[in-house]
Formats: C-alpha cells, structure tokens, sequence
C-alpha cells in the first residue's frame, strides 16, 4: 500500500511539474500579446494625429501655392482697361485687362474689386468666355456684404489687412487711372495721357489675406482681399475734375474667390490620395456629422480653424468638419490571427500535455492494479498454502500421534492429505506454467478436439458433485491446430471456473448442469463453456482475463483461487494460434469461448 500511494503521489508531482510551468509560460506569452495590443491601440491617436498633422500641411501648401501665384499679378490685371507699358510712349493706347482673357483655375469662382469708403460700382471678371451678367448675379450680393463689413468695421481692426508686411511700387499715374476711371471718364483720359505716364505715385500693395463667412442664402464664401492704398496727389486735380476723386487719395479692395467645392471637397480628397496612408482613410465633409465603421479612430479636422483662417462668427470656425480615420480592422485583425495561433498552440499543447498525462495515468494506473491484483495474488497464495498446508501438518500430526486407529479413517486422513499436496502442486504448477507461456515456445498440432476433450471427463467429473456437467461434442468439426497440455489446461480451467461462480445443486429438481460443447461458429471451430451462473459485471468483462485478477477482493470474495485460471485459457489458447473470451448468456449465465486455428492441409 505504501508503493501505490508512493506512485500517486509521484503522478501527482509530475502532473503538476509539468503542467504549471506550462501555465506561467503561457500566461505570460498571452500578456505579452495583449501589451503589444494594447501598445499598437495606444499608438492608434498619435498615428492619426501625425496623419491629420501632414495632412493639414499639405493642404495650407497648396493654398499658399494658389495664393502666391494670384498674389504675383499686379494690381492693373484687376480691372477692364490696362496700358501695356508706363514707358515710351507717346499717345498709350489701353487693352484689355487679363481678367477677362486668361482661363479661370477650377479654385477660383470669381475675381473682384472696389472702392473702399466711397460708393463706386463692384467690379466682378470671371476670365474667357464668362458672362458679365451671370458673374453680377451670382457674387455681387456676397461681394457687397463683404463691402458692408468692412464698412462696419470702422477701425479695420482683424478684418481688414496685414500692414506691417506691405510692398512698394512706383507706377505711373496713367495706370492707375485707366484701372480706376476708365468706365467713367474714358475721354478725359485720352486727353491727359502723355501728361499722366510721367507723374509717378507710389502704390502699398498688403498680402492676401483670407476670410469665410456664410451669406444670406448660408452659402458658405471664401475670400481671399488684398488692400491697395495711394496716398493723396492733390497735383493731380489740376489734369482736370474727372481726377480730383484720385487726388484725395485711392483704397482700393482686391480680391478673389475661392471655390468652396474645391476647397472643401476636390482639394482635401486630392490630398488624401497622396498624404495618406493604405491603412487611413479620409472621411470627406458632407454637411453632416462623420460616421465611421465601428473599427475606425477619428481625428478630426477643421480647415477654417486650422489654417487659421478668419470668420465672421467663432462658430463658423468649425464649418465643414473633416476627419482622418485609422482603420483598426487590420490591427484587430492581426490581433486576433495572433490570437488564433495561439490558442491553437495552447490547443495543441493541452492535446500533447492531455495526451502524455492520459497515457502516464493509464500506466500508472495499470501499474497498480498490477500492484493491486499482485497484492491480491499474494495474499490469496497466502491463503491457498496455508490451507491445505495446514490439512496436511493437522492430519499428519493425528497420524502421527495415534489418534487414528481404525484402518478405515486412517486412509480418509491420507486421502485429505493427497488432495491438500495435490492442491499445492496445482498452484504451483499454474504459477510455472504462466512463466513458461509468457517465454513462448509451445509447438501445436493438428489435432482432434473432440478426441481430447473425450478423454478429460472422467477425470473432470471426478472433481464435482455428480451430474455438474455436461458435454456436446460436434462431430462434424475439422482437426485444428492444439497441443494434449493446452488443451487440458483449457478445459479445466473453464469447468473449474464455472464450478467455483456457478456452481450446480444438482439436489435440487431442474437445474442445469454446466455444458462443455465443441461446434462450428462463423466457420471457426470453437469450444464453449457454458453456465447459469450470475454472469460477469460490464466493467468487469475486458479484465477478467488479466493475470491475478479477481472480482471483488480478497476479503470479499468466497471463491478460493489466485486469479490465474482464465489468463491461463488466453495463453494457452494464443500459444496455439487461437483466442478467448466472453460473451453473456441468453437467459442468464455465461459462455466462455476459445477459438481453434484450422489444422494445416497437406
């Protein structure tokens, strides 16, 4: 006993030395992945943050590149009249202005001008091929409330122009005039030309700047000013009183409009096609809140805000909202496929590690019901020799002291002395013979069963009360391959089996001896012991058969025995090429069977 709790124990140890640090390297491979999860989560913002950063840059780029260009033209292209030089001329001659020449960009809706701080006419050009008409009715009421805020705006305070960075240019009288009188006083400059080219005035010119605001209608307007100021030239009132307007001084508004389509629609997704990474998207303005996928982190842009753009109302500044989505569908996925791979490695290690401890407890297991039935064996041994041993000293002892005088118990204690020695020789020669079956060696053949097991029933029926068993020997059955010992050891084996848990009280009217029977099943010659016993449990069925095995246990059992006659039919009956088994009997009982190999023909 103290080797099979030894065994657990040991099973147990090994089960958990193998086991639980399996489990650490685990658990700490899985927080491995779940931190690196989480870090590659973690760093979702800043990437989209970084993302919308170079996309912003890219976008005030652009915007800087559309307003460097526009801010290369001199302020007489902003008008309908222009003269082609300041210089050597006689009689200047004017020409269009290339407003109304060149083709208009796609960010562009419309140029304009006007006068600041005096009623005079908004001019709007629209370049080639555009209507006047249309241009008038279409921008002119958001021009004129552009007008009217800067009117408002009496100190021109952020509204108005930068200018602290203005540029100097010296310019013709000539010029400015057919800029700014032209659709008014076209003949009195054709009088005062050559006069007009050599008086010089000097022109601050300020930078673009930009402003948005939403119209009367809530269209959204995007205007990009510039301020163009001449000092007073009262000299120049005396050319005639067409000019005495100019010798008070010019503040002149220039400006264009950009395209609010292009700006907030054509330009950003033009961007995100280049700036942008495969795994961010850009999710477009479209006049209502931005909805991602459920796997999508926004960052979330305003190019009003952003590029620092003025407006009229601090709300307008987060007009058109925009934003760069990072799709964490492929960060989950991958997340997962890691995960996936390792649960199967888990998988596959609880399969290996389930495997290994099934097959080391079926081993330990067998090891000691091995141990058990050894220990069952031993103390069944214990019991088969000291019973009979017992007989033979306590009847030797009466023989011996004289206590037996009558010839006739006399030979009744020999007789009991006889079947206690023979008692003993039959174990012993059972243990013999289990080693010599389990070397191998033994040499069948063909043989007639039936011829054999003729010749055991006397000596069988001599060990059983009278009319215990009965045989039925097939005639018709074949010669099969056996050897005399085999056949013997089989035979006994099985009645003495069927005598010891089934047995027959043959006192009692009706019962029914135990039946020892050769015939022809499947075509195999088979030899079958047959009782009206119990029968055998299910449980107990695949081990009855096993060396030293007996149901129950040694202080429950009755039978006498040491669990060695039923392995010894398998290993006789495979010695000679056969087999055995059990089966239940229909009605009740059991039926041992051994299986013979055909003899071979000549």
């Amino acid at each position: 006993m103290v080797q099979l709790r030894t065994q657990r124990t040991a099973l147990v140890l090994y089960g958990v030395l193998l086991v639980l640090p399996t489990l650490v390297l685990g658990g700490l491979q899985w927080h491995q992945l779940e931190s690196e999860h989480a870090a590659d989560s973690d760093a979702v913002p800043d990437q989209a943050i970084a993302a919308a950063g170079r996309f912003r840059n890219e976008i005030a780029n652009r915007l800087d590149r559309l307003i460097d260009n526009e801010g290369s033209r001199a302020f007489s292209d902003y008008g309908d009249l222009t003269i082609a030089s300041d210089r050597g001329f006689a009689e200047p001659t004017p020409v269009t202005a290339p407003l109304m020449l060149v083709e208009r960009p796609p960010s562009i809706q419309a140029w304009f001008a006007f006068d600041l701080g005096r009623e005079a006419p908004i001019d709007v050009w629209g370049g080639r091929r555009s209507d006047p008409a249309e241009l008038d009715h279409e921008f002119q009421p958001a021009i004129r409330q552009l007008l009217a805020r800067y009117l408002r705006e009496s100190n021109l305070s952020r509204l108005m122009w930068r200018w602290d960075e203005p540029k100097m240019f010296d310019v013709s009288m000539l010029q400015v005039a057919f800029n700014r009188l032209h659709k008014r006083e076209l003949d009195c400059l054709q009088y005062q030309s050559a006069a007009l080219a050599q008086q010089k005035v000097t022109l601050q010119v300020t930078p673009f700047h930009l402003q948005f605001f939403l119209d009367q209608t809530g269209a959204p307007r995007l205007f990009a000013t510039r301020r163009v100021r001449m000092g007073q030239t009262p000299e120049i009132g005396s050319y005639g009183d067409c000019f005495s307007q100019l010798s008070t001084g010019m503040s002149l508004v220039q400006g264009f409009l950009i395209d609010p389509n292009w700006f907030f629609r054509i330009l950003p997704a033009d961007v995100a096609k280049t700036a942008l990474e495969s795994s961010l998207r850009f999710v477009a303005w479209n006049g209502a809140p931005c909805c991602g996928g459920t796997n999508e982190y926004h960052e979330e842009l305003h190019l009003l805000k952003d590029l620092a753009i003025e407006t009229a109302e601090d709300s307008e500044q987060l007009f058109a909202p925009m934003r760069i989505a990072v799709d964490t569908a492929e960060l989950e996925a991958k997340f997962a496929d890691k995960r996936l791979r390792f649960f199967g490695l888990v998988a596959m290690l609880a399969v290996s590690l389930g495997t290994g401890m099934w097959l080391l407890l079926r081993s330990v297991r067998k090891d000691l019901d091995q141990a058990a039935r050894t220990e069952n064996f031993v103390a069944a041994v214990t019991h088969e020799l000291r019973t009979p041993l017992t007989s033979i000293k306590m009847y030797g002892e009466m023989l011996l002291d004289g206590e037996a005088e009558d010839p006739q118990k006399q030979r009744e204690y020999y007789k009991r002395i006889v079947r206690a020695t023979e008692r003993l020789g039959t174990l012993v020669e059972r243990v013999l013979e289990k080693s010599r079956l389990s070397a191998g060696g033994a040499r069948p053949e063909p043989g007639d069963l039936n011829e054999l097991i003729s010749g055991l029933e006397r000596q069988l029926a001599q060990y059983g009360p009278e009319g215990d068993l009965r045989f039925e020997l097939d005639p018709a059955i074949p010669d099969v391959l056996l050897t005399q010992e085999a056949v013997t050891s089989i035979v006994s084996n099985l009645v003495e089996n069927a005598r010891k848990y089934a047995p027959v009280d043959t006192t009692k009217p009706g019962a029914e001896p135990i039946l020892v029977r050769t015939l022809l099943r499947e075509g195999e010659v088979t030899l079958e012991v047959l009782d009206r016993g119990p029968g055998v449990p299910v449980g107990e069925r695949e081990k009855i058969f096993e060396a030293f095995y007996r149901v129950g246990t040694e202080a429950t059992r009755t039978a006498r025995g040491a669990g060695l006659g039923l392995h010894l039919v398998v290993l006789q009956a495979r010695s000679i090429g056969g087999d055995a088994g059990y089966r239940p009997r229909d009605g009740g009982g059991s039926i041992f069977w051994v299986q013979f190999s055909p003899a071979v023909q000549a």
